[in-house]
């Protein structure tokens, strides 16, 4: 059985990914504070910058995309700023502690977060500007 887990798959990008996994035939479930907004794909709520929860959902996937963290399309004030980077750091923190337990521990472990793409710059340097 392939199977992925999606932290944050109900988001823009996750929704994407989680699409992606669905058309390779993997059965798919996101792991979010909100659910997801599409079919296919099973689902547990769960705020990761807290916990994460004991769920038979999590047991043993073959991957894990971990998306997960607060939006960062606002304006990058310092409260902002706290909010977006501790969101993404204790999230990691806790998906990647639970897999202590082997039969939680994926065979691949994907991590993004807040990534661009500025286009093909043909060997020059580029930059937020």
């Amino acid at each position: 059985m392939k199977n992925v887990v999606i932290a944050g798959g109900a988001g823009f990008v996750g929704e994407a990914v989680a699409a992606a996994f669905l058309a390779a035939e993997y059965d798919v479930v996101v792991l979010d504070r909100v659910a997801p907004r599409f079919p296919g794909v099973a689902s547990a709520l769960a705020d990761l910058a807290v916990e994460v929860p004991p769920d038979p959902l999590l047991t043993a996937p073959e991957v894990v995309v971990n998306l997960a963290g607060a939006p960062v399309f606002r304006r990058w004030e310092a409260a902002a700023k706290k909010e977006i980077l501790g969101s993404r750091v204790l999230s990691t923190k806790n998906l990647v502690a639970s897999f202590a337990d082997p039969r939680r521990r994926p065979k691949v472990l994907l991590q993004a977060s807040a990534v661009g793409y500025y286009g093909d710059g043909a060997g020059t340097h580029l930059n937020e500007s």
